[in-house]
């Protein structure tokens, strides 16, 4: 029977890194074997890190792996007739694999139930990434990239709206247009991340002005840009008299696919879902 799995997307954003010429080699090195973290009983790393190149693309496949240092395994010693504790060193207990879009930074990872988990996966895989190179002048963040205008959906389920913020990074590379201004302003700073708040009294009746949130285009851009990956937008507000809090991420991009002997083969099964992503991201202009 064919084993199908979920992979979901998201956006791999480097900000604050030295010039380097190579993006390929720079993020290859930082997924280097040989850099753990801990986490209570458990090591974290890489493993079988390879570069795939596809259509002129370059991809970059890996699992991130949880591991115990040391494990304790009973075993019978057969003359004796007794139970014995064999030590296993380096025990993989879960590995998610990931394949990275090298240009765009979208990336697509797999979860593993019970081990590892959305949060575990984004937090771990940054952690790593920004101790391979000492967490010198790097930040590094996974950012989920949502279904097509889920959070322009959510909003319009609001009566009243008493906040919304952004969280934004940098693109790279720059893909569209709907939040070029935007992106360039932060660039041109030289900011690793821009943060804004639009907010009433938390007892508000009134709120935020709503037409206004869904068609200020420079709102509208950062909420894309949120979705795009390239950050995080929060709204709060009620929705049929209860406070409610969404944000993006909370409706990611996922798709099922039937996992391949050949890591060639289970790319070739993703491309569609990355292409479509693409596409999007591509497709749309300020003036939609």
């Amino acid at each position: 029977m064919a084993d199908t799995q979920t992979f979901y997307f998201g956006r791999l954003v480097i900000a604050y890194t030295p010039g380097y010429s190579d993006k390929t080699k720079f993020i290859s090195d930082a997924l280097r074997p040989g850099i753990t973290v801990q986490k209570n009983t458990n090591s974290w790393s890489f493993g079988e890190v390879t570069n795939l190149e596809n259509e002129d693309a370059t991809y970059i496949h890996g699992y991130l792996v949880k591991y115990k240092q040391e494990s304790y395994e009973e075993t019978l010693n057969e003359r004796a007739g007794q139970f014995e504790q064999q030590v296993i060193e380096d025990l993989v207990e879960a590995k998610s694999n990931f394949f990275l879009h090298v240009k765009s930074g979208v990336i697509a990872y797999r979860l593993v139930s019970g081990h590892i988990s959305q949060r575990q996966f984004t937090d771990i895989f940054k952690e790593l990434f920004e101790k391979a190179y000492n967490n010198f002048f790097i930040d590094v963040v996974i950012n989920s990239i949502d279904d097509d205008y889920s959070i322009f959906d959510k909003i319009r389920e609001f009566e009243v709206i008493n906040k919304i913020s952004f969280k934004l990074h940098p693109s790279n590379p720059n893909m569209r247009d709907l939040w070029k201004e935007v992106d360039e302003e932060i660039k041109a700073i030289g900011a690793s991340s821009y943060t804004e708040e639009y907010s009433t009294k938390a007892n508000s009746s009134k709120g935020l002005n709503k037409e206004v949130i869904e068609n200020n285009e420079e709102i509208r851009g950062k909420l894309h840009m949120a979705d795009d990956g390239y950050g995080i937008a929060k709204v709060v507000g009620t929705i049929n008299g209860e406070l409610k809090t969404i944000s993006t991420g909370d409706h990611p991009t996922t798709v099922k696919v039937i996992i391949r002997d050949k890591i060639e083969e289970t790319l070739e099964s993703l491309k569609l879902s990355f292409k479509k992503i693409f596409n999007r991201i591509k497709s749309l202009k300020s003036d939609e």
